[in-house]
């Protein structure tokens, strides 16, 4: 692979594994285009300290913005982060408009929605009225507006055996949702 050239691969359900290479073109130099500017953009959400932000700008993607709720998590994000414009808010409460304006060229949507109530360190978990086991669904919905090329939605094997307030297993309605989305 040459200097000119990078690699990204996009992890897909579970077994599929996709890979797209971009080539940046000598003559893009001398058209005044910034080759950072064709890295792939990711939106993180839920995004702590910014951990899986970190391993996207290493493996060469820009991480356009970050959704977190925790002050502490945020400053540490905003300082390891420079470039990423980061937002301190619950997620839950921002509306469509403001979710579209934060990622609206984002390339790949990334998160991992509290797991706490999915955990088997959690003696309680499994409890489909923790307010943190419907989070999943604020990702969902932002996949939704974003409409994003690639996503990962990281959380813990919990989630695969636990169930929403509706009954349905957590598992079965994101994978409804996001077949729904194409």
């Amino acid at each position: 692979m040459s200097v000119l050239e990078k690699s990204f691969t996009a992890i897909q359900p579970l077994d599929k594994v996709q890979t797209t290479t971009v080539t940046v073109p000598l003559s893009t130099f001398h058209r005044g285009v910034d080759p950072v500017e064709l890295r792939p953009k990711v939106l993180d959400l839920f995004a702590g300290a910014g951990g899986f932000s970190l391993g996207f700008e290493a493996a060469g993607a820009k991480v356009a913005a970050a959704i977190e709720i925790d002050a502490w998590a945020c400053e540490t994000l905003a300082n390891n982060h420079k470039g990423t414009h980061v937002v301190k808010a619950d997620i839950a409460t921002l509306d469509d408009s403001s979710i579209s304006e934060l990622g609206w060229d984002c390339d790949i949507v990334i998160g991992g929605p509290p797991c706490q109530g999915y955990s088997i360190a959690n003696k309680n978990a499994g409890d489909p009225t923790d307010p943190r086991n419907s989070l999943f669904i604020e990702f969902l919905r932002t996949v939704s507006i974003v409409r994003p090329k690639a996503l990962i939605l990281e959380n813990v094997p919990g989630l695969l055996k636990r169930r929403a307030q509706s009954k349905l297993p957590v598992i079965d309605i994101i994978v409804k949702e996001l077949e729904a989305l194409g």
